[in-house]
């Protein structure tokens, strides 16, 4: 879910980009430094020493009710995502 937040954050900023409502802050190079950060990042926060097993433990005990709906609202978070970074990435500044 992290690695999505970044998606939807940098898909809004490219958005703002493009229709020059913000300056360009990296050029490609920085931005590919940024994401690799951030993945590195991510894995000490989730993976390193087995953290994602902590986060997992919490949810166990869930009843089916209530893991069908949260399955739900992660499915939907992560088409969102995907449609928000096509439309970012089709659009063309005065198209529309």
């Amino acid at each position: 879910s992290s690695i999505l937040f970044w998606l939807n954050l940098f898909s809004f900023i490219g958005l703002l980009r493009k229709i020059d409502l913000i300056p360009v802050f990296f050029n490609k190079a920085g931005s590919i430094a940024l994401g690799l950060s951030w993945i590195l990042l991510d894995y000490f926060l989730f993976m390193h020493k087995k953290k994602y097993e902590t986060i997992i433990s919490l949810f166990k005990d869930e009843s089916k009710s209530k893991r069908f709906r949260k399955g739900l609202l992660v499915l939907l978070y992560v088409l969102l995502s995907v449609v928000v970074f096509v439309l970012g990435a089709l659009y063309k500044p005065g198209k529309i």
